[in-house]
């Protein structure tokens, strides 16, 4: 089932991305979809920390300047992202914040993560002990 879902999740984050690098310039060295590439490769490969490297790196150089360069809420894959990688490497705390910053700082319905990162910041809470929460966050995803 976590397969599954987690297929379903990166192939929806993969259709919502598509929408940032066509703003960038097609030369533009090192942007989302240049990190994207590289999270994936390392993900596959189960170089967990290696994605983690790659997403946080797109989120320190391009969140600041995402309504400058008319990024949309195809962003908040690279959040969603940080959450799985954090939780393969045991940084629950961490995943939980990642999972949440996924569906805060990027709402909208253009967001087609919000629900997978509500159900990863429950199972990431039951992880940590906190089985009311994470109920109460995978009971809101239902």
């Amino acid at each position: 089932m976590i397969k599954s879902n987690y297929t379903t999740a990166l192939a929806a984050g993969l259709v919502s991305v598509l929408s940032i690098g066509a703003v960038l310039p097609s030369g533009a060295q090192h942007g989302p979809r240049d990190y994207q590439r590289t999270a994936l490769t390392a993900i596959k490969e189960g170089k967990w920390q290696e994605a983690l490297d790659a997403v946080d790196r797109c989120i320190r150089v391009y969140e600041p300047r995402i309504k400058m360069l008319g990024l949309d809420d195809g962003f908040g894959w690279f959040y969603y992202q940080k959450g799985v990688c954090l939780a393969q490497l045991k940084n629950y705390k961490e995943a939980v914040e990642a999972f949440k910053a996924c569906y805060t700082k990027f709402p909208s319905a253009k967001n087609q993560l919000v629900k997978m990162a509500l159900f990863r910041e429950g199972e990431n809470y039951c992880r940590l002990g906190d089985f009311a929460k994470g109920a109460e966050l995978l009971e809101k995803n239902s």
